[in-house]
């Protein structure tokens, strides 16, 4: 095959390969872009679902409590109680009471101590029994409840903190309080009821991924008062963090950031029931992992598709290519090859004179 011919070749085998392959590359990566992002989106989408549901489970076990500690402390028998001395005479009083904490605590609410004390009458109730308030030796940490604003709120307290540590608080190392100042609707308050749930309680009914994902609630003053797979991220890597949240106006919410361990994904939302805010931190290779299989499995198929477009092609050209290279073979055979690309110079016509007019060269 002559250089000619073989460049007549080579460039229909390269416009049939141009045509035959740009769709391919624009329909894959339309494709990818396209499934790539919808896939990122539902993965975020899930995370702002999933944490929307750990905070549900978690304030539905607390207003649980809340509610049913609300009913209790404005019953007429607890009223008529934080105005009686509790003497041994009035042991059938001290009975009823106990009662409703146990009705209490057989709820499914987590609830592993309850106090109840009064300031006026000088008594204090918890799950072991009656005694004189003046007699606990964390009096004092008791009647510092009374110094918050609030008349009802959740504490979040290590069992360094607690005025009366719940049995399990060592082991699950911090124990959820509500606390609420008696009577609720008069301004002088005497009275004080605390319902302990332990954080294991809550941690129960927190799911999420152990090998890429870290879950942490924060109370109203940013202090972290759960953390669940705290090693996932080093400790100066929170504060960071936690002041990207504390800047954001929104309820809910979702950002990247990139720390020295990698990039990573933070969905957040902010409670309205007692101010806390519900974190989950993902790396965005975890996040991203289906996207990147998409990837990997549009990109093989693409491949294929352009191998298959250069054999047809290819195939194509040749037949295509067939009726051209018989025409130049033909067109070869009839040029003189001791003339081919050489000029005449020999008269046009014989003049008699003697002088031969000849063709001007081009």
């Amino acid at each position: 095959m002559s250089k000619k011919s073989n460049s007549y070749f080579i460039r229909m085998l390269l416009f049939g390969l141009l045509i035959s392959a740009l769709p391919v590359v624009i329909v894959g990566l339309f494709s990818y872009m396209k499934t790539s992002d919808t896939i990122q989106r539902q993965a975020h989408d899930s995370k702002l679902q999933q944490l929307r549901q750990i905070q549900t489970n978690v304030e539905q076990l607390m207003k649980t409590v809340d509610h049913s500690m609300t009913y209790f402390v404005n019953s007429a028998l607890l009223k008529s109680t934080m105005l009686e001395p509790l003497t041994v005479d009035q042991f059938q009083l001290f009975n009823q009471i106990r009662k409703e904490v146990n009705h209490l605590q057989t709820f499914d609410t987590g609830i592993e101590n309850f106090i109840l004390l009064s300031t006026a009458k000088d008594w204090y109730i918890d799950n072991s029994g009656l005694y004189r308030l003046h007699e606990i030796a964390d009096r004092d940490k008791l009647l510092d409840y009374f110094a918050n604003t609030a008349d009802s709120l959740w504490l979040a307290e290590t069992p360094e903190e607690a005025a009366v540590p719940v049995p399990s608080a060592k082991r699950c190392g911090v124990q959820f309080n509500l606390v609420k100042k008696l009577p609720l609707t008069s301004a002088g308050k005497h009275g004080l009821a605390m319902a302990s749930i332990p954080s294991c309680t809550i941690t129960e009914l927190i799911s999420y991924d152990k090998s890429s994902e870290t879950v942490l609630i924060l109370d109203d003053r940013g202090r972290t008062v759960l953390h669940e797979n705290a090693g996932l991220l080093p400790e100066t890597a929170y504060p960071i963090l936690y002041r990207e949240i504390g800047r954001s106006a929104s309820v809910h919410d979702q950002f990247r950031t990139v720390l020295k361990e990698g990039e990573y994904s933070v969905t957040f939302r902010k409670s309205d029931y007692n101010g806390w805010t519900y974190v989950s931190i993902i790396s965005v290779k975890e996040l991203t992992k289906d996207s990147r299989s998409i990837g990997w499995f549009t990109g093989l198929i693409c491949l294929a598709l352009l191998l298959l477009a250069l054999l047809a092609t290819w195939i194509g050209s040749h037949r295509l290519y067939r009726p051209v290279g018989r025409l130049l073979q033909l067109a070869s055979q009839f040029s003189l090859p001791g003339r081919r690309g050489k000029r005449t110079t020999s008269p046009i016509w014989p003049n008699r004179s003697g002088v031969s007019c000849k063709r001007r060269p081009s």
